[in-house]
């Protein structure tokens, strides 16, 4: 649901961009992509690199589209994908911060109680008692 909401965004967005829809193209496919596999290391060097964009304008047209820095993206995809995990599997807190392109799992869950206001042990918790109570 997140990436469709994300794909109407997009489209909404492109129009207010039409000066530049090429840059917009490919940024809205690396953000695709970041929200698909936010486990992967991401470098903005290389994904500027990739986008043949100098790495400040890339940085600058990417809060500009989608109104949030990259990095501040990849940390809302991690974490979401880190809530779901927590939600609907019984992995543990150091599969999910890997599966979740964490290497430190410490770094990982301090990152999660800045997003979610939870531990990620709290937050799994609060999720079964919530979804008992549905």
């Amino acid at each position: 649901l997140k990436l469709l909401l994300m794909k109407f965004s997009d489209l909404c967005n492109i129009m207010e961009h039409v000066d530049n829809p090429v840059s917009y193209e490919k940024l809205s496919k690396l953000r695709n992509d970041i929200y698909t596999n936010p486990q992967k290391e991401w470098k903005v060097e290389e994904m500027a690199r990739e986008t043949l964009i100098s790495l400040s304008y890339f940085q600058h047209q990417y809060k500009n589209f989608f109104g949030v820095s990259m990095k501040k993206d990849l940390t809302i995809a991690r974490m979401e994908l880190a809530k779901h995990l927590l939600f609907s599997t019984d992995y543990g807190i150091t599969s999910i911060s890997r599966l979740c392109g964490y290497e430190n799992e410490v770094h990982f869950m301090r990152m999660f109680k800045n997003y979610t206001g939870l531990t990620p042990t709290e937050y799994r918790k609060s999720s079964v008692i919530f979804s008992r109570k549905m």
